[in-house]
């Protein structure tokens, strides 16, 4: 009987077309520190081990909780313009989104927005903390 529930088809895992690379990343949370290091950690597996296209695709939730939303959404700005890069929005920016679009949304985002730094649009050469100092 369990035999016939089985599919007797062979499925082969899903592979990338040759010299094909994709890196993806998501859950960032504002840790402009932690995106850097990750950055980091792509290109030299890029150098090590090259590949005729590399995409780079980000899975949303790029602010809130962490202490730098607006400095992480400026380095993955700029990565854009020296990278192939794909953006995807998670819940986190829709929930901004919808604030900016309707303010009376304000006080369902407060609780949502969860960052240790009580100042949304802080950037990291304003802190003198030694995890994230812009030197």
């Amino acid at each position: 009987m369990l035999g016939l529930l089985r599919s007797r088809k062979v499925v082969k895992p899903p592979r990338l077309p040759e010299g094909i690379r994709i890196y993806a990343l998501g859950d960032i949370h504002g840790r402009a520190d932690l995106l850097t290091d990750m950055f980091t950690l792509i290109d030299t597996d890029s150098a090590r081990s090259p590949a005729n296209r590399v995409f780079e695709v980000y899975l949303g939730d790029y602010i809130d909780r962490g202490p730098y939303s607006s400095h992480t959404l400026d380095l993955l700005n700029e990565r854009s313009f020296k990278h192939e890069t794909a953006f995807l929005k998670g819940n986190h920016e829709a929930h901004f989104l919808d604030v900016l679009l309707e303010s009376a949304k304000i006080d369902d985002w407060l609780p949502f927005e969860r960052s240790t730094d009580p100042h949304f649009l802080r950037h990291p050469a304003d802190d003198q903390s030694e995890h994230c100092r812009a030197d």
